[in-house]
């Protein structure tokens, strides 16, 4: 009798940064913020897990440029979910790759969460477990567990979900750029003393959600890393301000870059 081969595939979503506020660096070394995550549909990767009797895990995918050793997020998720609960068997791992890397969009964090939900339909884990996991792995993993639109609190981990969504009208572009950014890389370059002047918009950004205002909603979208992204890397800023020239709505920078979005009203 032939042995029956399990897959589990599960969606893994981008997210954007409508509003991004740092607050403050912390003794731990990671910097308080203040965000509004944004889950949007497209680009979209899909982690496929199949489970199996070997004492390993195997990750592999379709974009040669990701690395699939223990430096890979997926890697380390399911690496961590084993050590916790003991479970002696293993998983391979394929992602099918269509977020750009390094590109601010969370493809990393997102991808390990998708692995975790994946790996608890084989493996009977509990959610606060996978949650635990998730934030050794980056703080912006608890928002994949929720999606929609979220504010992110403390260092991003902490999260609460923004029952009034973006308005209707509202839509997005995500624009890849050749310029790959690593977030410790962003982060190193901020000067605390120029951050949070714009922290009042995130909750005139809010509101203007939970009014369905789309002219607010764009007034009030911001990025604080943008300012000391865009001075290491000028290319990103000619392009925003070139795009900003020839269509509607606003440019900003993925959370730690390097892709842009638009965000617009129809």
């Amino acid at each position: 009798m032939l042995k029956r081969i399990a897959f589990f595939s599960v969606p893994s979503y981008p997210k954007v940064n409508l509003a991004l506020d740092i607050l403050g660096k912390d003794e731990s070394g990671y910097h308080k913020i203040q965000t509004v995550f944004h889950k949007l549909n497209l680009p979209m990767d899909e982690v496929v897990v199949q489970e199996c009797d070997e004492d390993l895990i195997e990750v592999r995918s379709d974009n040669p440029k990701l690395p699939t050793d223990e430096t890979n997020t997926v890697y380390k998720a399911a690496m961590l979910l084993k050590k916790q609960t003991g479970i002696k068997k293993g998983a391979k791992i394929f992602i099918r790759k269509k977020i750009p890397l390094m590109s601010g969009l969370g493809g990393g964090s997102s991808n390990a969460v998708a692995a975790l939900k994946a790996l608890a339909k084989f493996w009977p884990v509990d959610e606060q477990i996978l949650r635990g996991i998730a934030n050794q792995i980056g703080m912006d993993c608890q928002f994949f567990f929720t999606g929609g639109t979220a504010l992110g609190e403390h260092f991003g981990e902490k999260i609460t979900p923004i029952l009034h969504n973006v308005p209707l009208s509202i839509k997005f572009e995500i624009i890849p750029t050749e310029v790959e950014i690593s977030s410790k890389w962003a982060y190193e370059q901020i000067s605390i003393i120029d951050c949070a002047i714009n922290a009042e918009k995130t909750e005139w950004l809010i509101r203007a959600m939970r009014r369905g205002d789309d002219v607010e909603f764009l007034k009030n979208l911001h990025n604080d890393l943008e300012q000391f992204v865009f001075e290491k890397h000028p290319e990103l800023a000619e392009m925003k301000k070139k795009i900003e020239s020839e269509k509607p709505g606003k440019v900003m920078l993925c959370g730690s870059g390097g892709a842009l979005v638009r965000i617009y009203s129809s």
